[in-house]
């Protein structure tokens, strides 16, 4: 028994115990060493938050860049002013002439304008037109007048053969009214095969009659 109890086997048994004690802490007889590490809370969200998308999205940013324009100062070049050829070309009457032709040969157009000191002073218009003829055909009635006639006149019959010959007028007035007279001879049987000739004459007076027109 003695032979074991030697030094190192004593310090080999205090580290055992020791090492159980600081494992199981029996009745809190071995102070905690942690160290209290302090804690900070940020409200707002330290870093950018970027959308689900497993890839990047260029953005195009820019950038002021000076740029120097070149440019060429160019000497002034005077250039001598005839101020009596100006007054003289402002005075001048100047006669502008414009002439338009119509289609179709129909005539021609012309104005004349004088033009001084930059304005209008006199205007001319002339005009040759040809004027275009149309013609158109309108059948217009006949005026009514005053027509005569004349004609010869005849009949038969059976007994008589020939009944009776003349000549005759007839008068149309404006009216449409008609006038006859007729003059003749009649024959008039003095037995079965023999007859005589006596003079007539007739007159008669005749009127228009207007009949309905129908659809």
């Amino acid at each position: 028994m003695k032979k074991h109890i030697t030094p190192p086997n004593i310090a080999l048994l205090v580290l055992v115990l020791l090492l159980i004690l600081s494992v199981l802490n029996p009745w809190g007889i071995i102070p905690n060493r942690v160290t209290n590490v302090p804690v900070y809370v940020v409200d707002s969200i330290p870093y950018p938050q970027h959308d689900t998308i497993p890839f990047e999205v260029e953005v195009e940013v820019e950038v002021p860049v000076e740029v120097e324009v070149p440019y060429t100062v160019h000497d002034t070049i005077l250039t001598p002013v005839d101020t009596m050829a100006i007054l003289k070309d402002f005075y001048t009457k100047n006669i502008s002439k414009e002439e338009l032709k119509l289609p179709n040969n129909q005539g021609v157009i012309s104005l004349s304008q004088t033009i001084t000191e930059n304005k209008v002073v006199s205007t001319e218009f002339n005009a040759k037109i040809t004027p275009k003829v149309q013609k158109d055909t309108i059948l217009l009635p006949e005026p009514k007048k005053t027509q005569l006639y004349f004609g010869v006149v005849g009949g038969v019959s059976k007994p008589d053969f020939i009944s009776n010959v003349g000549a005759g007028l007839l008068l149309k007035t404006k009216e449409d009214k008609i006038y006859k007279f007729t003059i003749g001879a009649a024959n008039r049987l003095t037995s079965d095969i023999n007859g005589t000739f006596h003079p007539y004459m007739e007159g008669g007076v005749f009127w228009k009659i207007k009949a309905k027109k129908r659809n």
